[in-house]
């Protein structure tokens, strides 16, 4: 059996070859990087766009939306589909926190993983999705219900 310095250093390690490796990370649930980018508005004014390039070291991205106070994660799912979900707890609409492995409502406590579902109550729905889809060099987010 190894010491817990040996399973530390090998564990450390281990992290080391993942971190340098880069794109090993998205091959782990809530292993990726986030960032956040501001999205442009599209000419029919029901949709906003984000470069696809805000995904290279990333696997989800916090999009802030003009003229709106509420945020929007686009998440790349690893079959390379994309999915985007409304940063906003369906229980009492609070703006949740994005964790590495969840996004959490800070007042009540709710819980919900990466593809909106609730892990945790008090709320009972999962979170509003909307339509993504790569357009080009861009990723299209539908926003008419925002």
């Amino acid at each position: 059996m190894k010491s817990r310095r040996e399973f530390l250093a090998d564990t450390c390690k281990f992290c080391m070859v993942a971190v340098s490796a880069g794109s090993i990370l998205t091959l782990f649930d809530g292993c990726g990087t986030e960032k956040a980018v501001t999205a442009t508005r599209t000419d029919n004014g029901h949709e906003v766009k984000i470069p696809l390039s805000s995904f290279d070291k990333a696997v989800r991205v916090v999009v802030n939306v003009p003229g709106s106070e509420k945020q929007i994660l686009a998440v790349k799912k690893a079959d390379g589909s994309y999915l985007a979900l409304k940063l906003s707890c369906t229980h009492k609409g609070v703006a949740l926190n994005t964790e590495s492995r969840q996004l959490s409502c800070p007042a009540h406590g709710s819980t919900f993983d990466f593809d909106g579902n609730v892990t945790h109550g008090p709320a009972t729905r999962p979170l509003k999705s909307f339509s993504a889809v790569v357009s080009g060099t861009d990723l299209l987010i539908e926003t008419e219900d925002l």
